[in-house]
C-alpha cells in the first residue's frame, strides 16, 4: 500500500479572516504587550549591543535637548554625526574599537592604573623634602638662521621657561630634528614613558592612550582651575 503524499497548501489557498472587532483587537494587543504566549525571541541582547542602544539614546535624546540651534549630534552604531550649522562644517566620527574594559590594552583600564600612579606620586611628593623635575637643556645651533637657540629633553621633563600665560613662545627641538613651539609648564614625556602605558610597550598605542589621559585633565583643569 502506498504512502500518500501530504500537500502543503500555498499562501495564497491559506483562507485569512480579518480581526476587526475592537474589543478583540484591543485584546490580542494587550497580550502581546505582556507576552503573553511567551513568543519574544531568545536572540537577547548582548552587552556590546545593550551599551552601542544607551549611548546613541545619551547622544541622541540627551545631548540634542541641550545643545544650541546650529549644533546637531546624531549617533548610529558605527558613527558619530556632528553638523554645525552656523559656519557649515560637519565631523563624522567612525567607531574604532569596542573591547572590554577588563582587557590589557584597554585604553580605560589604563587610565585606572595611571589614576593609582597619580595618588601614589602626589603621597611621595608631600613626603619628599624637595623633588627632582628634569629640566631641558638650551642648545645653540650656529647653522640655523632662526630660532638658534633651542631646548632639548634627552629623558623628558617641564618646560621651566616662558610667558606666565603659557602661550607657546619658547623654541625646542624635539627628537632630535623636530622644530616647534613649547609653553611654561607643559611636559614633554620620553619614549620609554610613553611606550610603557601600553602593555606590550607599543609607542603608537601609547601615545593614543596618553592622548586620551592628557584629554581628560585638560578638559577637567579648564573647568576646574580656569587653566587654559
Amino acid at each position: 500500500m502506498s504512502k500518500r503524499k501530504k500537500i502543503t497548501p500555498t499562501s495564497s489557498e491559506i483562507k485569512r479572516i480579518k480581526v476587526t472587532d475592537p474589543e478583540t483587537i484591543k485584546d490580542i494587543d494587550e497580550k502581546i504587550d505582556i507576552d503573553y504566549g511567551e513568543l519574544k525571541s531568545d536572540n537577547k541582547e548582548n552587552l556590546f549591543s545593550e551599551s552601542s542602544r544607551q549611548v546613541q539614546d545619551v547622544f541622541n535624546l540627551v545631548f540634542a535637548k541641550v545643545s544650541p540651534d546650529w549644533l546637531s549630534i546624531d549617533c548610529n552604531r558605527n558613527s558619530i554625526i556632528i553638523e554645525d550649522k552656523k559656519r557649515g562644517v560637519e565631523y563624522i566620527y567612525n567607531r574604532y574599537l569596542v573591547t572590554p574594559i577588563i582587557k590589557p590594552d584597554s585604553v580605560a583600564r589604563c587610565r585606572n592604573e595611571f589614576e593609582v600612579q597619580k595618588l601614589i606620586a602626589q603621597k611621595r611628593q608631600k613626603l619628599t623634602k624637595k623633588v627632582k623635575v628634569n629640566k631641558g637643556d638650551w642648545w645653540f645651533y650656529p647653522e640655523l638662521k632662526y630660532n638658534r637657540l633651542n631646548l632639548e629633553f634627552s629623558e623628558g621633563g617641564s618646560v621651566h621657561c616662558g610667558l606666565p600665560s603659557g602661550e607657546d613662545c619658547v623654541p625646542a627641538k624635539l627628537n632630535g630634528d623636530q622644530n616647534c613651539l613649547i609653553g611654561l609648564g607643559e611636559f614633554i614625556w620620553s619614549r620609554p614613558a610613553v611606550a610603557m602605558m601600553h602593555p606590550e610597550f607599543d609607542l603608537e598605542k601609547g601615545t593614543e592612550i596618553l592622548s586620551i589621559i592628557h584629554d581628560h585633565y585638560r578638559l577637567q583643569a579648564r573647568e576646574k582651575a580656569y587653566l587654559r
